[in-house]
């Protein structure tokens, strides 16, 4: 039995736990497409998931206007933080199940990612997994917060 013996299972969030790529894809054209810049294929935008906000935005602007990159970022933030359809992230099928299983069984759970901590928490709060999880851990603050209550009960 492959949890046997398992105290914890720490989950990636965003990806595996949470299809989080439609809210990017949307807030990327509905971002570039405001500030008139040319539109990037889905699979361009989908290249960049995984690298920090900047980094991947900057990379899609055409060559003359990466020096903009900063600024395609503050407006991104804006636009995303304004716009409740691209918070919203989806759960895959089966994961509601998965993490009852795991419970009942009394291990805990934690999540990892690469966003910041009110993106997690956003995720988290909107979701079933909030009451889930014993951890997470925020890549770019390398350290892990710990929960040590939650499944005490």
């Amino acid at each position: 039995n492959i949890l046997k013996n398992k105290e914890v299972i720490i989950f990636d969030l965003d990806g595996t736990l949470t299809n989080s790529i439609g809210n990017i894809l949307k807030c990327t054209h509905y971002t570039l497409g405001e500030l008139g810049y040319p539109q990037p294929s889905d699979k361009a935008i989908m290249s960049t998931i995984g690298k920090e906000l900047s980094e991947a935005l900057t990379s899609l602007l055409p060559e003359d206007k990466k020096s903009e990159g900063q600024y395609v970022t503050k407006r991104y933030r804006e636009f995303f933080m304004a716009n409740a359809d691209f918070q919203i992230d989806h759960l895959f099928k089966g994961i509601l199940p998965l993490m009852q299983k795991l419970r009942e069984k009394g291990i805990k759970i934690g999540y990892a990612s690469g966003r910041a901590h009110a993106g997690i928490m956003r995720t988290l709060n909107g979701t079933f997994l909030f009451s889930s999880f014993c951890s997470f851990s925020i890549s770019s603050i390398s350290f892990i917060f710990i929960c040590s209550n939650i499944f005490k009960s």
